[in-house]
């Protein structure tokens, strides 16, 4: 009798395992995690950013002026107007960030800006080609549709150099 009894304890076990390997094959079907809301893709970014670097040609004797705001504001402005008259004035240019440079080096100044992104190609050119009367000028040192590129393009020399 004690061997009947040993029996269908083991057919039971058998059964039990049947049905687990029978229910792990159906939870391995891949679970929906949730429902995209909304999906968008920016093809025309309303902004262009900027990243200028205001340079000397002519190594001066007499210290210059840190570069602030408004100075950065008046070389700007006369960049504008000298490319485009007038009119170039009335174009909107938010500075964002601006830092001061290596005089020794002929470097006065870090800008980065943002301008519409309709007017980024006029910026360019007028902000390019243009210098005053004592050997200051602008050099574009990047720009594009996203702030993250322009900005870490500027400061990636770093993390090779140190």
């Amino acid at each position: 009798m004690m061997a009947t009894a040993i029996e269908p304890s083991v057919e039971i076990k058998k059964e039990a395992s049947e049905e687990t390997t029978s229910t792990s094959k159906k939870r391995s079907k891949p679970q929906s995690k949730g429902h995209e809301l909304q999906s968008r893709t920016i093809k025309t970014p309303p902004w262009t950013y900027i990243h200028l670097n205001l340079i000397t040609f002519q190594p001066t004797s007499a210290s210059q002026q840190p570069l602030d705001l408004l100075t950065s504001r008046a070389y700007l402005t006369n960049a504008l107007i000298q490319f485009l008259g007038v009119s170039g004035s009335a174009i909107s240019v938010d500075f964002l960030k601006l830092e001061e440079g290596d005089e020794k080096a002929g470097n006065l100044g870090r800008v980065w800006m943002r301008v519409p992104r309709e007017d980024a190609g006029v910026v360019l050119a007028a902000v390019g080609g243009w210098s005053n009367g004592n050997g200051i000028g602008w050099k574009i040192k990047s720009w594009g549709n996203w702030l993250g590129a322009v900005h870490g393009g500027s400061t990636t020399g770093s993390v090779w150099e140190d």
